[in-house]
């Protein structure tokens, strides 16, 4: 299994901390997710450098719907993992992730995650 990991964004600087917490998520290292940053429009911030991250920017305002599309079609996963430039995952995140897929590997289940405010 092949996960990435799709952030639309418009530059919030929470972001930074998001890809911090990404990772430092337990099984980062393990899974070695692909991350694929979305700039709404042009690109503002500027992100630490990691093998995984990959970065793009949309040619116009697309909004949010948009940015993910674009993530899908340069992603290489198998998995797909939305994530909002301002929701800090938990440090096992990624791993309740890949144990979902694991449960339940048919390409019609999804997991959608709790965010609390």
């Amino acid at each position: 299994m092949k996960f990435s990991i799709i952030i639309p964004t418009i530059g919030r600087k929470t972001l930074r901390t998001v890809l911090d917490s990404i990772y430092a998520n337990e099984d980062f290292e393990k899974i070695q997710p692909e991350i694929l940053v979305v700039f709404d429009g042009e690109q503002n911030l500027k992100l630490p450098k990691n093998q995984a991250l990959k970065v793009f920017e949309t040619e116009k305002k697309v909004f949010a719907g948009g940015a993910r599309n674009l993530g899908m079609e340069k992603s290489k996963g198998d998995i797909l993992i939305f994530i909002g430039d301002d929701q800090i995952p938990q440090k096992d995140w990624l791993k309740k992730i890949k144990t979902f897929h694991q449960k339940f590997p048919e390409k019609e289940k999804a997991l959608l995650g709790k965010v609390s405010w």
